[in-house]
């Protein structure tokens, strides 16, 4: 993971992903493990954003700080690409090409790339809020993926449907640090896994499941002590 973050910001692609406005655990993360997961097992040429500047994700976002610390991946706001960064690129590049996008937590553009959207083709959705029917023409079929229906979102977390994407499409184990970042923050987003809090549904069980299954959690530093509240109502750690 470190090598490819380090390889996207010195040499960006020109097709970012991109999560919500807020920059939550859930937006940083599955932004940056769906271009990770597209770039390795899919063969695409992904580069994940931060959708939040530099300055917010340290000093506002200590749980991802750590979280990414448990992962294995130090300093981590030294490796990634923020959402400064990236308008600071499209206006270097405005007019020169069109640059795809992936929207992830989210099925609207971004309030800081509003100004360039006539240069930017929204090509992929993965979300869990109610879909605002916006870039149907660029993005339909199975490049759209919004899980919410009659007014509730099918998962707790963007996470859980980056997971279901992993699941699909890697072969063996999965890396510790995607394992680690995913169901993290799919424990988070689900408070984890309590039925009563209401947001938890059986897709993220399963995800976390085939995590926690799946994941060589000998490759790196596993993450300890990780509390889930079993369907059963007993306390498990992993």
């Amino acid at each position: 993971m470190e090598s490819f973050l380090s390889e996207r910001k010195s040499n960006p692609t020109n097709h970012f992903v991109i999560g919500n406005d807020a920059g939550d655990a859930d937006s940083i993360v599955s932004a940056i493990s769906l271009a990770f997961i597209e770039s390795v097992y899919e063969d695409r040429s992904i580069t994940p954003i931060v959708s939040i500047s530099k300055e917010s994700f340290i000093h506002e976002r200590p749980e991802v700080n750590l979280l990414f610390t448990y992962a294995g991946i130090q300093f981590a706001s030294d490796m990634l690409l923020f959402v400064n960064d990236m308008t600071s690129m499209l206006r270097e590049d405005k007019a020169k090409q069109r640059v795809n996008i992936t929207l992830v937590d989210q099925n609207t553009l971004n309030h800081r790339l509003k100004a360039f959207a006539d240069d930017l083709a929204i090509v992929e959705i993965v979300d869990h809020h109610k879909d605002m029917g916006k870039f149907q023409k660029t993005c339909f079929g199975n490049d759209r993926t919004v899980a919410f229906s009659r007014s509730r979102a099918l998962v707790a977390s963007a996470c859980t449907l980056v997971a279901e994407r992993l699941k699909r499409v890697a072969s063996g184990r999965y890396p510790s640090v995607i394992g680690a970042l995913l169901l993290g923050v799919i424990l988070m987003d689900s408070v984890n896994l309590d039925q009563s809090i209401g947001k938890v549904t059986q897709r993220d069980r399963d995800a976390v499941t085939d995590i926690l299954s799946k994941t060589d959690w000998e490759e790196g530093v596993p993450l300890s002590n990780i509390y889930i509240n079993a369907e059963d109502g007993g306390n498990n750690h992993y």
